[in-house]
């Protein structure tokens, strides 16, 4: 099962990482930034969503999902 949360958090730190507003973000991913806030409260569910926005952020989308529960 995917952790929303873990993943909100990891999107958020990507975002910070590269030196960009959620207003950035949004434009760069061609949404809201609501929605990008959204993202980063809530997670994302879709993998195609999930897909895009890793894409616009050049990260990979196996490193958002790929932590295990111990």
């Amino acid at each position: 099962m995917i952790d929303l949360g873990y993943m909100a958090e990891l999107l958020r730190n990507a975002r910070i990482n590269q030196g960009i507003s959620q207003a950035e973000a949004a434009e760069k991913c061609g949404v809201t930034d609501r929605t990008i806030r959204k993202y980063e409260t809530k997670g994302i569910k879709d993998l195609v969503t999930l897909d895009m926005v890793c894409k616009c952020y050049g990260i990979t989308m196996t490193v958002k999902i790929g932590k295990t529960s111990s």
